[in-house]
């Protein structure tokens, strides 16, 4: 881990993420006619072996705790609220994502007149926005407060949230997805970047506690999700974006306010 501006530098890591993640809706969306959905995840699924095999081979740099970490200090991080809040911030923001690139092709579909792949390729737009904006992050706005970019990022969540819940075609329906890919981007990088910050000596340790429970929030919103289309409509993925938009802007309140105290 770099030791000065980890949030530009998570975030420009964050591209590479962004642009697997558009790689994909587009090659669905590209090949759907020529290969069923099977031969093209499993001829994807080789890059994922490539990379496996070079992170295998190359040279990492030596552990910060030589002797591993104590697990009195692994458990002491679970009681500092900074790192909870932090945790369940990308809880929502791991399932806001989740529920994004998993079910808004359907949204489309339900209520707009186009195809599945024209759909896909939608998707490939909301990735594209967060690719983009974390760009920026790591570059024009690098010296930008990290509490303005995440006011940026809740005004542009809350625009994009309103486009695909109101829009009456396709490209209203697309730029919402990009204002919401923009409004996501800078989630993971600012709080990775305070957990980095916060937790120098541990930070290994203080990702995997965050990391997991964004996991364990992709899977239980995804979920939630599922439930409620199934029993009230598709449409009502907005309102699920909405109330996890309203989360975490409580929560990030609550991690600026406490981290400002922290310094003080």
């Amino acid at each position: 881990m770099s030791l000065e501006n980890k949030r530009s530098n998570l975030s420009l890591l964050g591209v590479f993420f962004a642009i697997g993640a558009l790689g994909m809706p587009f090659i669905l969306g590209l090949l759907k006619d020529r290969y069923n959905f099977e031969t093209i995840v499993s001829a994807v699924s080789f890059l994922t072996i490539a990379a496996a095999i070079f992170f295998l081979i190359i040279k990492f740099p030596p552990p910060k705790q030589k002797a591993g970490v104590p697990f009195s200090q692994g458990l002491n991080l679970l009681r500092d609220p900074v790192l909870i809040f932090i945790a369940f911030f990308l809880f929502c923001q791991s399932s806001f994502e989740g529920i994004i690139n998993n079910w808004t092709t359907n949204y489309m579909l339900n209520r707009l007149p186009v195809t599945e792949s024209t759909a896909l390729y939608a998707l490939s737009s909301f990735v594209a926005g967060m690719a983009v904006m974390r760009l920026l992050i790591g570059s024009i706005f690098k010296k930008m407060s990290s509490q303005n970019i995440l006011f940026i990022s809740f005004g542009l969540l809350i625009i994009g949230n309103l486009l695909l819940k109101f829009g009456t075609s396709f490209t209203i329906a697309v730029t919402g997805l990009i204002l919401l890919g923009a409004g996501l981007a800078a989630g993971f990088p600012l709080m990775l970047g305070f957990v980095g910050n916060r937790y120098a000596q541990l930070s290994g340790t203080a990702f995997s506690i965050v990391l997991v429970i964004a996991l364990l929030g992709n899977m239980l919103v995804n979920l939630l999700m599922g439930i409620i289309a199934d029993k009230w409509g598709i449409q009502h993925l907005t309102t699920v974006a909405f109330v996890e938009i309203f989360l975490m802007f409580l929560l990030s309140l609550l991690i600026l306010n406490k981290l400002k105290h922290s310094i003080n």
